[in-house]
Order: structure tokens, then sequence, then C-alpha cells
């Protein structure tokens, strides 16, 4: 028996749904094949858990994200606070002076 054929043997020993026709499949495996095909088998069987795990973990991600949204921010702080113009600020500054010192 090739590599191949061992390994399409093990494929086709994970796919089947029943355990009879599993034990009808390993059957015609030969003895001294039968350790390697167990070990094809686990190989297999961990592909399809993390290939699983994965689907898993991916559809968790889609899920989180149509839960978790940032609500809309409050009608007072969407707009932006404005800041003073320059020249008011200075105008400010020069109205101080003239407060405190007099005009110059």
């Amino acid at each position: 028996m090739r590599a191949t054929e061992l390994i399409s043997l093990a494929v086709k020993i994970s796919r089947a749904r029943d355990k009879a026709r599993r034990n009808e499949l390993a059957a015609t495996c030969p003895p001294h094949l039968r350790d390697l095909l167990r070990s094809n088998l686990s190989l297999i069987r961990i592909g399809k858990q993390l290939k699983e795990a994965r689907r898993i973990a991916n559809q968790r991600k889609a899920d989180y994200r149509h839960t978790y949204k940032f609500s809309l921010l409050p009608e007072t702080l969407q707009n932006k606070p404005k800041t003073a113009l320059r020249s008011t600020a200075l105008g400010n500054c020069q109205a101080m002076r003239e407060l405190i010192g007099g005009s110059k």
C-alpha cells in the first residue's frame, strides 16, 4: 500500500458516519500499517478540530462586531467648542492694560 493510498483510506475512515463502516474500512489496511493509519487519522482529526475552532472564533468576532458599538455623542458635544480669535484675545489684553495702568 502506497502512502497516498493510506492517506486516502484515512480520509475515507474519518468521513465515514457510522462505526461499522469505519471498522470495515480500517480492516482493509494491512496489519503492519495500522499504527501509521492511526497516526494519520489523529492528524486528520486534529486538523478538523483546528478548522472548527477557527470557524467558531471568526463567528465570535462577527458577533462582537455587531454588539459592541460606541453610542453617539450627545448633541452638546457633537459641535466642537469654538476658540476665541487671536484678535479678540489681544483686544481683551489691551482693555485690561488700560484698566490697570491706563493707556501708554
